[in-house]
């Protein structure tokens, strides 16, 4: 019996007929829904069978050239068993994890200064635009120009979870689909920690920032002309605690 698929799966099969130029359109494949749930109906076997023949005849060619098998256990069954859901986890792109991809941004930032601007008006959100609706994998991020403390912050996490997850994310900082926030909206959306993670927010009278190094205890800060990175502690006001976006629901 075919085994249930989920939606990464199928939509993985779409990306392995561009992988191995198989995407032309071919009659009998016409009305498969890549988002769907359940068996893999008659358009996504005729699809399965497919993808599985071109794994298979490179099977055969790694064998007759004394290589690794690189689909190993592949079938031309039009089931989504457990060798083509393996071969298949193999095309998903090597992304980041969160914490490093909020680092590098961080870094990044941290570097710009002179080039970086404070500002409360609309032009906060240079930083948050630049990244919207970017999810491949860069080196670095758009440049940063002018920004405030919620809007650096809201930046930081937007560009994490891109990297991390290779889509644009439901807005979990702000609740404003990535378009407005501050302060209040961070402490309203996120949930209150008692133990800091990379990315954290941290709290202070009308300033926000966001955890970097736990052991070291500091932070990434666009409180002025310049994002720096420093003690969290060092800030002339106490910090009131950590906050966490629900990344469950990102």
């Amino acid at each position: 019996m075919p085994t249930l698929d989920t939606h990464p799966l199928r939509v993985l099969m779409v990306k392995a007929l561009v992988v191995f130029g198989l995407d032309q359109d071919v009659e009998d494949e016409k009305g498969f829904d890549p988002r769907a749930d359940g068996p893999l109906q008659g358009p996504g076997q005729h699809l399965a069978k497919r993808i599985q023949r071109n794994m298979r005849a490179q099977n055969d060619q790694a064998r007759k050239k004394k290589k690794p098998i690189p689909f190993p256990g592949v079938q031309e069954n039009g089931i989504l068993d457990a060798p083509m859901r393996k071969a298949l986890e193999t095309l998903k792109p090597k992304r980041p994890t969160f914490e490093d991809a909020f680092r590098q941004i961080a870094v990044q930032d941290d570097k710009l200064d002179g080039e970086e601007y404070y500002t409360q008006g609309a032009m906060r959100w240079q930083g948050v635009d630049a990244v919207y609706g970017k999810v491949a994998i860069l080196k670095t991020a758009p440049r940063l120009r002018g920004g405030d403390c919620s809007a650096g912050y809201t930046r930081w996490i937007l560009w994490a979870l891109q990297q991390n997850l290779g889509r644009v994310p439901h807005d979990i900082v702000n609740g404003a689909r990535w378009q407005a926030g501050y302060t209040g909206t961070i402490q309203a959306v996120c949930q209150h920690v008692t133990t800091a993670k990379v990315g954290d927010a941290i709290l202070y009278p009308n300033h926000v920032t966001g955890v970097f190094d736990v052991a070291a205890r500091t932070c990434i800060s666009h409180g002025r002309n310049a994002a720096e990175i420093y003690g969290w502690d060092s800030h002339p006001n106490r910090y009131r605690g950590f906050w966490r976006p629900v990344y469950a629901n990102a």
